[in-house]
């Protein structure tokens, strides 16, 4: 199998593009969800997980934990990080490894670089049949409506909240929240429309819009 691999920051968000893998048609194995529980420790995540988070004075905790038939398992973890600021990461069972963790000092707003939106895309890849997107929601985000290609994601969406004793855990004073999609096969960020929702269902707007130039052709 021929794998290729770009990496590129547009726009502000992180990009990957490794090309190869089985496009999403498989089921996953017992050993690809892990043992997940939110509130626990990263390090029964998998071998690949220990000792991979946890670098500043505080506790690394599971803040959400995503279960796909297809996919397999990944989690949201948060820790402190080595400046005492406030990291979040996506930790994939399926991979058993993770990304660029999302870190931010305790005095910034942590949708500050949103764009007065309640939530944007922070980081973006395709690996292994799988395309992934993931960033910070303000915290009175409950839930995601996801749509590709103007049809509605009935899976692969998680959305992390951590409440004011667990965000002080992690150096901040406020609650906070992240996201992550896993869409089978190759999708370009554009075909992505994210839609934000509160307690109840109240509607809270989209992510904020970006702009990329990828292109999936040639990837299968």
């Amino acid at each position: 199998m021929m794998v290729a691999m770009l990496v590129a920051v547009i726009g502000g968000v992180l990009v990957y593009i490794i090309a190869g893998g089985d496009g999403g048609t498989r089921v996953a194995s017992v050993a690809e969800t892990g043992d997940c529980r939110v509130g626990g420790s990263p390090e029964a995540l998998g071998p690949g997980a220990a000792g991979r988070f946890g670098e500043g004075s505080g506790p690394s905790l599971v803040l959400g934990c995503l279960r796909d038939r297809s996919y397999g398992g990944a989690a949201i973890v948060g820790y402190v990080g080595r400046k005492s600021d406030t990291c979040v990461a996506t930790y994939s069972m399926r991979l058993q490894k993770s990304r660029n963790p999302r870190c931010l000092s305790p005095q910034y707003d942590w949708t500050a670089d949103c764009y007065a939106y309640r939530g944007c895309i922070y980081q973006y890849f395709y690996e292994a049949g799988f395309t992934h997107l993931e960033g910070p929601i303000d915290p009175d985000v409950r839930s995601l409506e996801v749509r590709v290609n103007d049809r509605t994601l009935r899976s692969g969406i998680e959305v992390a909240r951590a409440a004011k004793p667990v965000a002080r855990q992690l150096h901040r004073t406020l609650p906070f929240g992240y996201f992550l999609i896993v869409v089978p096969g190759c999708v370009v960020p554009d075909a992505v429309k994210i839609n934000f929702f509160g307690a109840g269902g109240s509607p809270h707007g989209h992510a904020a819009p970006w702009e990329s130039y990828f292109s999936c052709f040639g990837i299968s």
